[in-house]
């Protein structure tokens, strides 16, 4: 799922934040970045889900690289950190919308007219 396939589609963002793994992904990664290995094993991610909800995350700026280090095994692992700050879901002038904002101090606004919720449940 790339940045592009969502845009403008609050629904679809509200459903990945609410996902329970990404969830999981997003809370551990906020104050210290993480391995996909670290957090697939702590938090019961099967790492093949957990390395695909970390892409995704990534392709929205939501989750950052932010360096590597050497695990136990003398290879290099890949440390992830959240980007988000808040993120807002709510209705506007009879719009859904959803707004995140990211630690960079950019705020994506996402918003769309309730036809999206047609399109997202079909």
């Amino acid at each position: 799922m790339s940045k592009k396939e969502i845009d403008y589609n609050p629904v679809k963002i509200s459903n990945l934040i609410s996902d329970k793994y990404v969830s999981k992904i997003l809370m551990s990664t906020y104050k210290k970045p993480k391995s996909v290995q670290t957090i697939s094993a702590t938090y019961g991610i099967p790492i093949a889900v957990c390395y695909r909800k970390v892409r995704q995350l990534e392709d929205l700026g939501f989750l950052r690289c932010i360096g590597d280090k050497l695990n136990g095994n003398g290879k290099r692992v890949k440390l992830y950190q959240s980007q988000i700050v808040n993120a807002h879901f709510f209705l506007e002038k009879g719009k859904f919308r959803a707004r995140v904002q990211l630690s960079s101090g950019i705020v994506d606004d996402f918003g769309g007219s309730w036809s999206l919720l047609d399109e997202s449940t079909s």
